[in-house]
C-alpha cells in the first residue's frame, strides 16, 4: 500500500475502529449491569435466606432490619443502613457477619455457624459492585397470611336447589358440580357403600 493510500483511508479505519471500541464498551457495560443483578438472585439472595431471614425476614425483624430485599436492605433498620457502597468495609452488614466475637456475630451460635470466608466474599462482591439487584423484587409473603392461621369464619350455605340436597355440605358439592357444569352420580345402593367400607378398612376386595 502506498503512503498516499494509506493517508486516504487510514481516517475511515480509525472511524471504524472507533465504533467497534464503543459498541464493545456499551455491551461489555450492559451485560456488567446484568451480571451484577444475576449475582445477587443467584449468590446473594439465597445465601441470605439460607441464614438471615430467620431474623431479618418478614416474620420476625429484629432492630427493624429485613434482608430479604435489596431495597430493605439499603433502607436498613435500627442502626441505619446496612452497606456502604462508598466503603465497602464500612458496611455494618459485613462487620457483623465477619466479627470474630462469638457474641457480636451474626448470625448468633444458636442460629448456625458462622458465614466462612467465601459467603462473606460473595456478600462484600455484590456490596462492591453497587448491590445490584432486580427492579422488581418482591418481599417475602408474611407466614402470618397463610390461610391455616387466618380465623375460621362460617361460610354461607350456596342456595342450590336440588332433590339430593339432604344436608349444607350436599350443598357446597352441589353448588361445585354448577360451576364446573358436572351432572351427579345416582346414590350408591347398600351393597356398593358396604364394599367401598370394606375396600376403605382392609384395602383388599
Amino acid at each position: 500500500m502506498t503512503t498516499r493510500r494509506w493517508m486516504k483511508t487510514a481516517p475511515r479505519m480509525t472511524w471504524r475502529v472507533s465504533l467497534l471500541v464503543v459498541s464493545w464498551t456499551c455491551l461489555v457495560g450492559t451485560r456488567g449491569v446484568a451480571d451484577d443483578s444475576t449475582f445477587y438472585t443467584d449468590k446473594v439472595k439465597p445465601l441470605l435466606r439460607e441464614r438471615c431471614f430467620a431474623c431479618h425476614g418478614a416474620l420476625k425483624q429484629e432492630a427493624s432490619l429485613r434482608l430479604d430485599t435489596a431495597e430493605s436492605i439499603r433502607r436498613g433498620g435500627d442502626s441505619g443502613s446496612v452497606i456502604d457502597l462508598t466503603s465497602v468495609d464500612s458496611s455494618i452488614l459485613l462487620d457483623r457477619i465477619s466479627e470474630a466475637d462469638p457474641a457480636l456475630r451474626m448470625p448468633p451460635e444458636y442460629e448456625g455457624e458462622p458465614f466462612d470466608a467465601k459467603q462473606i466474599a460473595i456478600i462484600r462482591k455484590w456490596i462492591a459492585t453497587g448491590a445490584k439487584a432486580p427492579t422488581d423484587e418482591k418481599p417475602e409473603t408474611d407466614p402470618n397470611e397463610h390461610w391455616a392461621f387466618q380465623p375460621i369464619v362460617r361460610p354461607d350455605v350456596p342456595p342450590i336447589d336440588s332433590e339430593w340436597i339432604r344436608n349444607p355440605i350436599d350443598a357446597f358439592v352441589a353448588a361445585r358440580h354448577q360451576q364446573h357444569g358436572l351432572q351427579p352420580q345416582p346414590e350408591a345402593t347398600r351393597i356398593v357403600l358396604l364394599r367401598r367400607l370394606y375396600f376403605d378398612l382392609l384395602g383388599v376386595p
